[in-house]
C-alpha cells in the first residue's frame, strides 16, 4: 500500500470518528463521493451524482427559509475560497436540524484548471439551540416573550438608521397599584396579566414598531408617528383593550409619551429618550381620566425640582425648615373640638411655602419619609410636653405613618422611647394608616398594630373608601377609628341608594365598636348628611383649614387653660 493510500485511510478514519460528513463534487456541483457519516444523519438518500446547485434538488433537504443562503454558497464560491453557512437539514428523522456546511473550492494553479470542491457537514443543533436558549435570554423577557430592556434599545437604534426620515416617539406605561394584584391575587395572575398586556401591545402598535417588557409592570413602545393624534389613538386603544381585560380585574394605566421629532432628538440615546418618558408618566396623578402626558420642558421643571427637592431636604430636616399644621377634628353633634391631624409644610427660605403634594411622594420614592414621620412625631411629642407644662389640657394629635415606616422592625420600640422621653401618655398620640397598607402584608401589619393599641395609642384607618378598602375589612383590622374619605361620601350623596350605602356602612362601623370621623366636610350639607347618618367627628374646610400651632392653640385650646 502507498503512502498517499495509508494517509487517505488515516484522515478517513479520523473524520468518521469525528462524526462529520465529508463530500467531494465535481465542476458541475455534482456529488462524486460522500463518506459513510452520510447514512448515519440523512439515511439511504441516493446521493450519486446530486447536482447540489439545483434548488429543485437542494429544497428537499434545506428548509426553505435557508435555501437561498445554502445555494449561494455552492453556486458563488471563488476560487480557492472557503466558506461555511450554517442552515437546517432535514435528517433522516425528517426532522429539521442545524448543520454546518463548509466548502472549499480548489484550483490547480500550475495547469489553471479546476480541482475539486471538498466539503464538511456538521452537526450542530445542540450547540446552536443552547446558544439560542442563552441569546433569547439575553434579549427576551421570559414571562411575555418581548423584547427586554437592552434588546428594545439596539433594536430601536435600528429603526431610526433605517428610518432617517422618519419621527419616532417612545411611551412606556405601567399597570396603576399592579402590587395590590400580585399581593392579593398572587403572582400567577400577575404574570397572566403581564402576558395579556403584551399580547394585546403586539396586536395594536403598527407594524414598523417595537415594544418591550422593562422591568415589573412596566412597558415601551417605540414607534414612528406623523401627528399627536396618532400617538394618543394607539395609547386609547391599549389603555381600552387592558381595561377590557378577560380577568374581572379593575386595570388602569398610566403613559407618559417622548417625541424625537427633530434630527437632534432622533440623535438622543434611546435610554435618554425612555427616560424621559418614564420622566412624563411619573408626573401623572393616577386619575382615570388623565391616563397619558407628553414630555415636555414644563415636565422637564417638574424634574428639576424634584431632584432639587432631595438635594435640600437633609439640610431642610437639620434647619427646621419643616413645619407641622394642625387641622381641628370636631364633634358633629355639638362642633366641640376633638384632636387635630398633624400635617407637614416646608417652610423653604427662597421659595416660600411648599405643600405636601410637592415633596412627601418623592420622599416615599426615596425613603427619606421615615426621617420625615419621625421628625413629626417627635415634635408633636414636643408640642403636647409644652401643653402640659402650661397647664393646657392637651387634645389627641394624629401623625401619619407611611407605609416605609410601619413596616418598620424598629417602630414600636422608637414610638415608646419617644413618649417616654417626653412623658406623653399615648393616649394623646394617634397614628393614620392609609387603607391601601391593609392589603399588603397583613399578617406583618397586624402584629404591629396590636403591639402600639397594646400600648395605648390608638390607630386610625385614612382614606377608608378611595380604594380597596371592603366592609369585611372592618371586623379583621385592629384600628379604633375609621376616616371616610370625601370621596366615599360625596359620590354617594347623589342619590337615595348612595346615601343607604354610606349611612349603614357608618352604622356597622359603629356596631364593631369603631368611631367614625369624615374628612373633607365643606359643605353644611355634607356636614348635616352625616350628622343625620351618625358619623362621630368630622374635618374639614367647614370647620377650619389647616393652621400654624400659633393659630392653633389661640383658637382652640385658649379656654383649655
Amino acid at each position: 500500500m502507498t503512502r498517499s493510500k495509508i494517509l487517505e485511510r488515516i484522515y478517513n478514519k479520523i473524520i468518521t470518528q469525528a462524526d462529520i460528513i465529508t463530500f467531494e463534487l465535481d465542476k458541475d456541483n455534482r456529488i462524486v463521493y460522500v463518506n459513510s457519516v452520510y447514512e448515519k444523519y440523512l439515511g439511504d438518500m441516493e446521493w450519486q451524482d446530486m447536482e447540489m446547485s439545483n434548488p429543485d434538488v437542494l429544497k428537499k433537504l434545506v428548509h426553505k427559509e435557508d435555501l437561498e443562503e445554502c445555494l449561494t454558497l455552492f453556486i458563488n464560491l471563488e476560487l480557492n475560497e472557503c466558506r461555511s453557512v450554517i442552515c437546517r437539514i432535514k435528517d433522516v428523522t425528517g426532522h429539521y436540524k442545524w448543520y454546518r456546511i463548509t466548502l472549499c473550492n480548489f484550483y490547480d494553479e500550475e495547469f489553471g484548471e479546476f480541482t475539486r470542491k471538498i466539503g464538511m457537514m456538521q452537526d450542530v443543533n445542540n450547540e446552536l439551540t443552547a446558544f439560542r436558549q442563552i441569546k433569547d435570554y439575553e434579549e427576551y423577557d421570559s414571562i411575555t416573550g418581548l423584547y427586554n430592556e437592552n434588546k428594545f434599545e439596539f433594536e430601536a437604534r435600528a429603526l431610526i438608521l433605517s428610518n432617517p426620515d422618519v419621527n419616532f416617539c417612545t411611551i412606556t406605561f405601567d399597570i396603576n397599584k399592579f402590587k395590590i394584584i400580585n399581593e392579593v391575587y398572587g403572582t400567577k395572575l400577575g404574570n397572566t396579566v403581564l402576558k395579556y398586556v403584551a399580547s394585546v401591545i403586539k396586536k395594536v402598535i403598527p407594524s414598523m414598531a417595537i415594544c418591550s417588557r422593562l422591568y415589573a409592570d412596566n412597558f415601551a413602545v417605540f414607534m414612528p408617528f406623523f401627528t399627536d393624534e396618532d400617538i394618543v389613538s394607539i395609547v386609547w386603544e391599549i389603555h381600552e383593550k387592558i381595561a377590557q381585560n378577560p380577568y374581572n380585574l379593575t386595570l388602569h394605566t398610566s403613559y407618559g409619551i417622548f417625541r424625537a421629532d427633530s434630527p437632534a432628538k432622533l440623535e438622543m440615546q434611546i435610554d435618554t429618550m425612555k427616560d424621559r418618558a418614564l420622566i412624563a408618566k411619573s408626573t401623572i396623578k393616577k386619575d382615570v381620566i388623565n391616563y397619558y402626558v407628553f414630555f415636555s420642558d414644563e415636565v422637564g421643571n417638574e424634574i428639576v425640582m424634584e431632584q432639587d427637592i432631595e438635594k435640600n431636604m437633609h439640610t431642610a430636616l437639620k434647619e427646621k425648615q419643616f413645619e407641622v399644621y394642625l387641622q381641628p377634628k370636631v364633634e358633629l353633634s355639638t362642633e366641640k373640638l376633638m384632636g387635630a391631624e398633624a400635617l407637614i409644610r416646608w417652610r423653604h427660605p427662597e421659595k416660600g411655602l411648599i405643600g405636601p403634594d410637592n415633596f412627601v411622594p418623592i420622599f416615599e420614592k426615596n425613603g427619606f419619609i421615615i426621617q420625615l414621620d419621625k421628625y413629626v412625631c417627635e415634635e408633636v411629642c414636643k408640642l403636647i410636653n409644652k401643653w402640659v407644662k402650661m397647664g393646657i389640657k392637651p387634645v389627641p394629635i394624629s401623625v401619619n405613618i407611611s407605609r416605609l415606616h410601619i413596616y418598620n422592625d424598629t417602630i414600636v420600640s422608637y414610638l415608646l422611647e419617644l413618649v417616654e422621653k417626653y412623658e406623653v401618655l399615648p393616649e394623646y398620640l394617634r397614628f393614620e394608616i392609609t387603607e391601601t397598607l391593609f392589603v399588603g402584608n397583613m399578617e406583618a401589619l397586624v402584629d404591629i398594630l396590636q403591639q402600639l393599641r397594646g400600648l395605648g395609642f390608638k390607630v386610625e384607618m385614612d382614606d377608608f373608601g378611595s380604594g380597596y378598602s371592603s366592609l369585611n375589612m372592618l371586623r379583621n383590622v385592629p384600628v379604633d377609628v375609621i376616616k371616610i374619605d370625601k370621596e366615599f361620601f360625596d359620590e354617594k350623596m347623589s342619590d337615595n341608594k348612595g346615601k343607604i350605602v354610606v349611612s349603614h356602612t357608618i352604622a356597622m362601623a359603629k356596631e364593631l365598636d369603631l368611631e367614625v370621623l369624615a374628612e373633607g366636610v365643606e359643605t353644611e350639607e355634607h356636614a348635616q348628611f352625616l350628622k343625620d347618618s351618625n358619623c362621630d367627628m368630622a374635618q374639614g374646610y367647614l370647620f377650619s383649614k389647616p393652621m400654624t400651632l400659633y393659630e392653633f392653640e389661640n383658637r382652640f385650646l385658649a379656654n383649655n387653660l
